[in-house]
């Protein structure tokens, strides 16, 4: 599914409708340029998650983790740095920190092959045009793709 994001607005609705199926097990994968707005979308989900305080872009620690008032566990996850091929035992020991929790990861790629099968996988790509962002959206749950197209298609 594709749809675009032409303002703030727009972004805080996709936020809200991510958030409204955010769980433990389940992982948000942010592909795109630099500067394309991977970190918004994260500061923004978590906003819509209630998390009130600071956010900010992991890339020199690799991983954030924030509680949300509603129990759940967020980690935010950049692998920006290690944009070349992780070993097994390396996607392992971030896993572990993984498990029963919802989890953001941008720059994805050397990561994604050790994802557990048993996680909600949504893969959002961000793409940049001059008036705005075309958001590519795949996910394993149905739901989220059946609220998407009726707030953005049906609204």
């Amino acid at each position: 599914m594709q749809i675009n994001i032409n303002s703030l607005k727009d972004s805080e609705k996709l936020a809200q409708i991510l958030a409204q199926f955010a769980g433990p097990n389940q992982v948000l994968l942010l592909n795109g340029p630099l500067a394309a707005g991977k970190t918004t979308i994260t500061k923004l989900l978590l906003a819509a998650l209630g998390y009130n305080e600071l956010v900010t872009s992991p890339t020199f620690v690799i991983m954030n983790q924030y509680q949300c008032p509603n129990e759940l566990t967020v980690n935010h996850f950049d692998f920006y740095r290690l944009l070349d091929n992780i070993s097994p035992e390396e996607a392992e020991m971030y896993l572990d920190a993984a498990n029963d929790c919802y989890n953001i990861i941008e720059w994805p790629a050397p990561i994604k092959q050790y994802l557990p099968l048993k996680w909600v996988i949504t893969e959002i790509t961000i793409e940049v045009l001059s008036t705005g962002r075309l958001i590519d959206i795949r996910t394993t749950n149905p739901g989220l793709l059946a609220n998407l197209e009726e707030e953005f298609y049906h609204a």
